[in-house]
């Protein structure tokens, strides 16, 4: 019924974050798939502005081209132990589907507390929730061509704290840190500090 969703973050101190620009990812979405913006924006932007919150929690709006679907919840973000890195060069998660099933087949084969890095054609992507930003001792660095290019990745870029580039999976080993980003998770909220990763074992 919702084939495509947002994720946006509220908490006590800001208010709801980016709204214009989860508004613009969900037009540009509509645009792209039915070739046509949908005709509720205004209604939508007005009860999301709306939302208050007492603590961090994430907004997830659900949507089609007729209508959309909000609710909210407390977020706790994810508790990673150990990441795994795999190759899969069939993924198409340029839109933000709600189907994720691209991403669960895998992380269903994992321990808990696991994470997806995943691999295309012998580059670095994404993980199973977020944009990634690896630092080389000198600089951090994000890859050239995400999964998704997400709005947390654009505002880092934007701010000239990160630098595009092909990141190739033979390189991981020279990174001391990742860092985990999305409309949840803003520049350093989420960092692993020399990661441990596995062989291509999916």
């Amino acid at each position: 019924m919702y084939p495509f969703f947002e994720s946006i973050k509220a908490d006590s101190e800001h208010g709801v974050h980016n709204v214009q620009k989860h508004i613009d990812r969900l037009e540009k979405t509509c645009q792209t798939v039915w070739q046509q913006s949908p005709s509720y924006l205004q209604e939508l932007r007005t009860e999301i502005e709306r939302i208050q919150v007492d603590s961090v929690h994430k907004i997830r709006l659900q949507y089609n081209i007729q209508q959309y679907k909000i609710s909210t919840t407390p977020y706790t973000p994810k508790d990673i132990k150990s990441i795994v890195v795999v190759e899969d060069n069939d993924i198409d998660y340029a839109l933000k589907y709600s189907n994720r099933h691209c991403f669960d087949k895998h992380l269903k084969l994992l321990e808990p507390n696991s994470e997806l890095i995943i691999v295309q054609e012998g580059r670095i992507t994404d993980s199973s929730f977020s944009n990634l930003i690896f630092f080389d001792q000198e600089k951090w660095v994000t890859p050239q061509k995400p999964l998704l290019y997400g709005i947390q990745r654009d505002n880092i870029l934007l701010q000239n704290l990160a630098k595009p580039k092909d990141i190739f999976v033979d390189e991981l080993n020279t990174f001391s840190h990742i860092m985990f980003v999305n409309a949840m998770l803003a520049w350093s909220q989420m960092i692993i500090k020399n990661p441990f990763f596995y062989g291509n074992v999916l």
